[in-house]
């Protein structure tokens, strides 16, 4: 299915549209969880060995 097939097919299925923007939006947000962790691990570890 090429993606102009794939849009105009969940445009027709407003269900499926929800799911999908649902899923994407869970998706973004535990990518931007693991990040955050990525992150605040990071910092700690350049913190203790700038202290350590």
């Amino acid at each position: 299915m090429k993606l102009g097939d794939a849009i105009l097919y969940l445009l027709l299925d407003d269900t499926k549209l929800k799911a999908g923007l649902k899923n994407a939006g869970k998706n973004i947000n535990d990518w931007g969880d693991k990040l955050g962790t990525a992150v605040k691990r990071g910092v700690i570890a350049a913190t203790a060995a700038v202290v350590g």
